[in-house]
């Protein structure tokens, strides 16, 4: 092997190593992109998620519930009676 053959080799080879090293920081470049947009995703689903579940407890909320009831026409109950069974078949009278 002569001098030129060697010095093309050498050349052939940087080459390779050269787009070896381009393809290897843009496929990083990409990967590092995308988990960053990923990242994004995540904490606007988070701050909904958030909304979401204060939204929920807001209105679970007793004063929400008996406003709801007042605008249902609902009343508060003056006594409450307790049935007890008897025995342990239950049935519907038809008419």
């Amino acid at each position: 092997m002569g001098p030129v053959s060697l010095c093309f080799v050498t050349i052939i080879l940087l080459c390779c190593l050269s787009l070896f090293y381009l393809a290897q920081s843009n496929q990083t470049a990409t990967k590092g992109y995308e988990i960053r947009e990923l990242e994004d995703r995540l904490s606007s689903l988070e701050e909904t998620n958030n909304k979401l579940e204060l939204k929920a407890a807001e209105l679970q909320s007793v004063k929400n519930v008996e406003e709801a009831s007042k605008h249902l026409n609902m009343v508060p109950i003056e006594k409450v009676f307790y049935i007890t069974p008897q025995g342990t078949t239950v049935a519907l009278q038809k008419d």
